[in-house]
């Protein structure tokens, strides 16, 4: 089933850029569009699983919109228990969703880009 993102991404976002940025270089501004995010649920006798799966597109910009960087990041999560919990679903989809991020960010040249004095 397709999904929206967790409303406690853009906190996470931002306190992951919180994190990665210098502070020292001009302002930019990240755009992240969501390719994908998918969510399903499946149980057998033993075991109920929840997975997620998300893809986003990356847009790092200059104050004045000029492009400096861009590319993907995708997260796959996988949980499973004997009794998963209502909210099980949504903690699998948000970590799926925060692993996108940090593979994006996982390169350093995005984190250049981030801290660009362009």
């Amino acid at each position: 089933m397709d999904v929206r993102i967790p409303p406690e991404f853009p906190a996470f976002v931002q306190y992951r850029l919180g994190q990665l940025s210098t502070r020292t270089g001009p302002p930019v501004k990240l755009d992240i569009v969501v390719n994908k995010a998918h969510a399903s649920w499946s149980a057998s006798a033993l075991e109920e699983t929840q997975k997620a799966s998300v893809a986003m597109r990356f847009r790092i910009r200059a104050a004045d919109g000029r492009l400096l960087g861009e590319g993907t990041g995708v997260g796959a999560r996988e949980s499973g228990s004997l009794d998963a919990s209502g909210n099980e679903g949504a903690k699998v989809l948000r970590a799926a969703c925060y692993d996108a991020f940090d593979q994006f960010f996982g390169d350093e040249a995005n984190i250049q880009f981030l801290n660009s004095r362009r």
